[in-house]
């Protein structure tokens, strides 16, 4: 690894089925970073975390959001919107490194995050696609033997749920010229990783 610090951080939205990865990916590139640009913090937004960690407040908007997940609901884009800004006014100084897992998940998200990025100076953000067929993915999502992965029609309606939703999510950052990194994400952990770090130029 060269310890040659990067001109200019980078800020990556990440994309992927259920299964594909993504987590496992970005932690990993986040954990290369800090090695690699020790100079610059790596601000790592994940969505499903942050909503979490919101829920978690003592205020009626919480309160109203765990509501709707508990009853196994999906939270309106705008809370969503605002997780992002929130996340954003908290932690965000200029020169980090941003990585993004878990949004956009619909058209409305990718335009405010597209124009998020765009108000914080990072209009020519990069997205990673880390490409998985159906069939494979059903496979991993059954080996980490979580109860939701096994069953067949909650993973069938979470399939569905990602073409018809994420992505034209992610089509509508792509036509808006943003650079697309197609990685393929069959191959083992570290060859997807090695496949990444080509493919945005790390080595």
């Amino acid at each position: 690894m060269s310890n040659t610090p990067l001109p200019a951080p980078l800020t990556l939205v990440f994309f992927g089925i259920s299964g594909a990865g993504k987590g496992t990916q970005v932690e990993l590139l986040k954990r290369y970073l800090e090695e690699r640009d020790p100079s610059r913090k790596v601000l790592h937004l994940n969505m499903g975390q942050a909503l979490r960690d919101m829920m978690q407040l003592d205020t009626l908007f919480a309160r109203k959001v765990r509501d709707i997940v508990n009853h196994g609901d999906l939270v309106p884009s705008f809370v969503t919107s605002y997780v992002v800004t929130d996340y954003f006014i908290q932690n965000y100084q200029e020169d980090e490194h941003v990585l993004i897992e878990g949004v956009p998940r619909r058209v409305a998200q990718a335009s405010a995050l597209d124009a998020e990025l765009a108000f914080y100076g990072r209009p020519n953000y990069e997205i990673v696609n880390i490409a998985l067929t159906e069939e494979a993915a059903k496979k991993r999502l059954s080996g980490r033997g979580r109860a939701d992965d096994l069953a067949e029609d909650a993973v069938a309606r979470r399939f569905a749920w990602y073409k018809d939703n994420v992505i034209p999510a992610f089509d509508l950052l792509k036509s808006r010229g943003r650079k697309v990194h197609d990685i393929n994400g069959e191959p083992s952990v570290d060859e997807v990783q090695t496949a990444l770090l080509k493919s945005i130029g790390l080595i």
